[in-house]
């Protein structure tokens, strides 16, 4: 018998409270299926085991808030004793949630009933990441658009039945678009149309220790993040987005919210509903004005404003925090390179 079509009415859907989006990493990596893009030896694996780090201590990642989870790394391009050399190069002390595998089968070769037992063996795991795709590539379509979205279609299944982050690394092509670059992903239009969040990683020249990450998704607002790669480590510098970020596409109720902090001698707590009693910003839901916080995070810290969010109990509640930017990076015109603190401050 033919299952019958899930249908629900478009008033429910306006009205019914999804809760909101599931962050790894805050405002950068939800859950679903997300791809990290860029040319060969440019440092992508640096950055799978950095993120890794961070996410299995529950350490904030480029100062972002993360969600503390076991992880998974598929490291199919390497071996043990490469990761490892890595791994001592970033730190000297992790934790064995952080697991790393080097050899897997394919998409269609039983990959996905390997990774089905591990969540039954580390059903907490939230993170899993992938690299490469093309080691795990079926190569069974008739074309090539059929290829890379049924290939993702059945990671990102895999990655919505568990509720976790699944991240896949991938390569750039060879010809290179100065206007786009999300469209130097090698492959076609189906690999970008199946992931939920797309990263970019690109340099102006494969010499440089700067790199710029730029960033797009259905849960995410485009962004480009300003990066360092020195001693195995990507550190963040600065946001580039927010330079970019056009006053009137910010949201009433965001500009409403930085108005209200500008008037304030003090912090603020307290729920969403709350906020919206005080703000000047029409109707608007609570759940709305809570996706919203989170999206336009990047904004607000650019007003001066810090906003966090921690769930209590059945409520969730908002701290609004005024800070002042005295920090410059920028000297005669050149970004200044950070001190790096002693390992052994």
């Amino acid at each position: 018998m033919i299952e019958k079509l899930d249908a629900r009415g478009a008033q429910w859907l306006i009205e019914h409270d999804f809760g909101e989006t599931e962050w790894i990493v805050e405002g950068l990596l939800p859950l679903g299926l997300s791809m990290i893009v860029s040319p060969p030896k440019f440092g992508k694996s640096f950055l799978m085991l950095n993120l890794g780090l961070h996410v299995v201590a529950g350490e904030p990642f480029w100062d972002l808030p993360t969600t503390r989870s076991p992880v998974l790394y598929l490291a199919l391009e390497d071996t043990f004793k490469r990761v490892g050399n890595r791994l001592e190069l970033i730190t000297e002390q992790t934790d064995d949630d952080f697991e790393i595998a080097v050899r897997s089968s394919n998409i269609g070769g039983g990959l996905i009933a390997q990774l089905e037992d591990y969540m039954t063996e580390h059903p907490d795991t939230k993170l899993v990441m992938l690299d490469t795709l093309q080691i795990v590539r079926n190569g069974i379509y008739d074309n090539a658009y059929s290829a890379d979205y049924s290939d993702l279609r059945i990671l990102k299944e895999f990655a919505d039945n568990h509720s976790i982050a699944l991240m896949v690394v991938h390569h750039t092509r060879k010809a290179r678009d100065p206007d786009d670059v999300f469209a130097n992903i090698s492959g076609t239009n189906g690999l970008m149309g199946a992931c939920d969040t797309v990263f970019v990683l690109d340099k102006d020249k494969r010499s440089d220790k700067y790199a710029t990450l730029s960033v797009t998704g259905r849960d995410v607002e485009f962004q480009e993040l300003r990066l360092l790669f020195r001693d195995g480590e990507w550190e963040f510098i600065e946001s580039l987005s927010s330079d970019d970020l056009e006053e009137t596409e910010v949201p009433a109720c965001i500009q409403a919210v930085a108005g209200f902090m500008d008037l304030r001698q003090e912090d603020w707590t307290g729920t969403a509903s709350e906020l919206i009693g005080l703000l000047d910003c029409g109707t608007i839901r609570s759940s709305v004005l809570g996706r919203h916080l989170g999206s336009y995070r990047n904004y607000l810290l650019e007003r001066g404003v810090r906003c966090t969010r921690e769930r209590t109990g059945s409520a969730r509640i908002i701290h609004l925090e005024t800070i002042e930017d005295d920090a410059n990076d920028v000297i005669d015109g050149h970004l200044e390179i950070p001190d790096r603190p002693s390992r052994d401050a």
